[in-house]
């Protein structure tokens, strides 16, 4: 287990708050398959698929606003590979 990992779930272990981020813009990555790539790991970390999922949710999905939606085949709740199909 790598260090940046072990302390990712030592603060989710603790109450802290865990978000996804994608790191879209710096060369050579993608920010499809990232943000993914950071959904597995967050729950390798030891949040639940779910928690992984909202993890970068930020503000509502309401009329007037502006939102990014994933439509996936599956329930991505029961678990992040979903998000690959």
């Amino acid at each position: 287990m790598s260090v940046l990992h072990s302390r990712a779930q030592a603060f989710h272990a603790a109450g802290g708050r865990v978000i996804a981020a994608s790191d879209a813009g710096v060369p050579g990555v993608f920010a499809g398959p990232s943000l993914i790539r950071e959904l597995e790991l967050l729950v390798e970390a030891g949040l639940t698929p779910q928690e992984a999922l909202v993890a970068d949710h930020v503000g509502a999905v309401s009329p007037g606003r502006a939102a990014d939606l994933l439509v996936v085949d599956g329930n991505p709740c029961r678990t992040s590979r979903q998000c690959t199909r």
